[in-house]
Protein backbone atom coordinates (compact mmCIF):
# COMPACT_ATOMS: atom_id res chain seq x y z
CA UNK A 1 0.00 0.00 0.00
CA UNK A 2 1.38 3.39 -0.93
CA UNK A 3 1.97 5.91 1.82
CA UNK A 4 -0.04 9.06 2.19
CA UNK A 5 1.43 12.37 1.18
CA UNK A 6 -1.26 14.55 2.72
CA UNK A 7 -4.86 15.48 2.22
CA UNK A 8 -6.44 17.99 -0.10
CA UNK A 9 -9.44 19.94 1.17
CA UNK A 10 -11.60 22.26 -0.86
CA UNK A 11 -12.44 25.53 0.88
CA UNK A 12 -14.92 28.18 -0.16
CA UNK A 13 -13.38 31.62 -0.32
CA UNK A 14 -14.68 35.04 -1.33
CA UNK A 15 -16.96 35.16 -4.39
CA UNK A 16 -17.78 31.47 -3.87
CA UNK A 17 -14.47 30.31 -5.37
CA UNK A 18 -13.06 26.98 -4.34
CA UNK A 19 -9.41 26.74 -3.35
CA UNK A 20 -7.40 23.62 -2.66
CA UNK A 21 -5.71 23.52 0.70
CA UNK A 22 -2.97 20.92 1.22
CA UNK A 23 -2.89 19.48 4.73
CA UNK A 24 0.14 17.50 5.86
CA UNK A 25 -0.55 14.03 7.27
CA UNK A 26 -0.36 13.41 10.99
CA UNK A 27 2.76 11.51 11.99
CA UNK A 28 2.71 8.84 14.71
CA UNK A 29 5.41 8.95 17.37
CA UNK A 30 6.38 6.82 20.37
CA UNK A 31 7.44 8.12 23.78
CA UNK A 32 10.55 5.96 24.19
CA UNK A 33 10.71 6.48 27.95
CA UNK A 34 7.17 5.16 28.28
CA UNK A 35 7.43 2.19 25.86
CA UNK A 36 7.51 -1.19 27.62
CA UNK A 37 8.45 -3.20 24.52
CA UNK A 38 5.27 -5.31 24.50
CA UNK A 39 5.19 -5.44 20.65
CA UNK A 40 1.41 -4.84 20.47
CA UNK A 41 1.87 -1.96 18.00
CA UNK A 42 4.17 -4.02 15.78
CA UNK A 43 1.62 -6.84 15.70
CA UNK A 44 -1.32 -4.49 15.11
CA UNK A 45 0.28 -2.29 12.46
CA UNK A 46 3.60 -3.75 11.21
CA UNK A 47 3.57 -1.42 8.20
CA UNK A 48 4.33 1.51 10.54
CA UNK A 49 5.88 0.11 13.74
CA UNK A 50 8.78 -2.25 14.36
CA UNK A 51 10.99 -3.21 17.25
CA UNK A 52 14.39 -1.54 17.38
CA UNK A 53 16.98 -3.74 15.67
CA UNK A 54 14.66 -5.04 12.94
CA UNK A 55 15.28 -4.01 9.37
CA UNK A 56 12.60 -2.89 6.90
CA UNK A 57 11.67 -6.51 6.22
CA UNK A 58 11.07 -7.50 9.83
CA UNK A 59 14.33 -9.44 10.15
CA UNK A 60 16.01 -9.57 13.52
CA UNK A 61 19.74 -8.92 13.41
CA UNK A 62 20.43 -10.19 16.90
CA UNK A 63 19.93 -6.90 18.72
CA UNK A 64 18.13 -6.53 22.01
CA UNK A 65 14.83 -5.02 20.85
CA UNK A 66 13.55 -3.38 23.99
CA UNK A 67 11.49 -0.60 22.44
CA UNK A 68 9.21 -0.05 19.47
CA UNK A 69 9.88 2.59 16.84
CA UNK A 70 8.07 4.26 13.95
CA UNK A 71 9.90 3.37 10.74
CA UNK A 72 7.25 4.15 8.11
CA UNK A 73 4.91 6.86 9.46
CA UNK A 74 2.66 6.93 6.38
CA UNK A 75 2.63 3.16 5.80
CA UNK A 76 -0.97 2.57 6.90
CA UNK A 77 -4.26 4.46 7.10
CA UNK A 78 -4.83 6.62 10.18
CA UNK A 79 -7.48 4.17 11.40
CA UNK A 80 -4.94 1.31 11.59
CA UNK A 81 -2.41 3.51 13.37
CA UNK A 82 -5.10 4.62 15.84
CA UNK A 83 -5.95 0.97 16.47
CA UNK A 84 -2.32 0.43 17.52
CA UNK A 85 -2.49 3.57 19.68
CA UNK A 86 -5.67 2.38 21.39
CA UNK A 87 -4.18 -1.10 21.94
CA UNK A 88 -0.93 0.13 23.52
CA UNK A 89 -1.03 -0.84 27.22
CA UNK A 90 1.46 1.92 28.09
CA UNK A 91 -0.42 4.55 26.03
CA UNK A 92 2.88 5.83 24.63
CA UNK A 93 1.93 6.26 20.96
CA UNK A 94 0.67 9.68 19.94
CA UNK A 95 0.20 11.96 16.93
CA UNK A 96 3.11 14.36 16.46
CA UNK A 97 1.46 17.19 14.57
Amino acid sequence: MAGKTGRILLALTGNHRQERIHIMPRVPAIDQECCIGCEVCTQTCPEVFRMQGEDDHGHDHGHDHGKAEVYNPTGAPDERIEQAMDSCPAACIYWDE
